[in-house]
């Protein structure tokens, strides 16, 4: 019989949009740049909006059920970021990332 191939392990990435908007800009950017076979696995996520706290809520309960490598979140600017939720995304090491509107 032939060796068996070995299957490498991906790097997880975990893409959480605030809505609708963010979820298909996520979805371009991963077309553009993320090809089969490369050993990243992108996964993207909505968060259906209700503000900043939510979405990093809703990382941190995505990590919860899965492990990913990178937890990186896209945000309006729309409402404003409190410091108890920077302080929650940098203690589970969620990366935010805000757009302007």
């Amino acid at each position: 019989m032939p060796p068996r191939k070995r299957r490498s392990v991906s790097h997880t990435v975990l893409l959480v949009g605030e809505g609708a908007t963010e979820k298909a800009f996520l979805r371009y950017i991963k077309s553009l740049y993320i090809s089969r076979g490369c050993g990243v696995g992108v996964t993207i996520r909505n968060a259906h909006g209700k503000g900043p706290g939510h979405v990093v809520d809703y990382a941190i309960g995505q990590c919860r059920n899965a492990a990913y490598d990178r937890v990186v979140t896209l945000l309006d600017t729309d409402l404003e970021m409190s410091a108890a939720v920077r302080r929650r995304a940098g203690a589970k090491k969620v990366q935010i990332y805000a757009k302007a509107i």
